[in-house]
């Protein structure tokens, strides 16, 4: 029993997150989206969660504080998600930040726009087990 308590306890410390305060951006218009994901990331202490509504608050909230990941919706007020994103990508101070794409555009078409341009293209909605896996290396 107690060679099985340490091999449980080796897997838990195999998986312990990074405790260095980490900092996501999601940028998303809707109220729903935006709660559902910030309890999401509630459950990492080490994470400060924001938020902004448009694509161009996200902008300019990067160049203020800059985050360790963003979330990023395509379909927001005014500019979208996608020409956000190449903003970022052609900036040298801020591409190598990385963007996973949280939408509701699941049509080849949107993918194909994308492609390239995130670091993962996540659809809604949501599959919690794989959002889980491609923010942990950045939190």
């Amino acid at each position: 029993m107690e060679a099985l308590n340490k091999q449980i306890s080796a897997r838990r410390n195999d998986t312990q997150l990074n405790t260095e305060p980490r900092q996501v951006l999601y940028i998303e218009d809707n109220p729903a989206n935006i709660r559902l994901i910030e309890v999401f990331f509630s459950r990492y202490p080490q994470v400060t969660f924001h938020n902004c509504v448009s694509a161009e608050d996200g902008l300019e909230f990067i160049h203020q504080q800059r985050p360790d990941l963003i979330l990023m919706d395509i379909n927001l007020p005014g500019m979208s998600g996608i020409e956000a994103t190449r903003i970022l990508k052609n900036s040298d101070e801020f591409k190598d930040i990385a963007v996973i794409a949280l939408t509701a555009a699941a049509m080849q078409e949107n993918k194909d726009s994308a492609k390239g341009l995130f670091t993962a293209y996540v659809t809604k909605p949501i599959d919690f087990t794989q959002l889980t896996q491609l923010v942990r290396p950045y939190l």
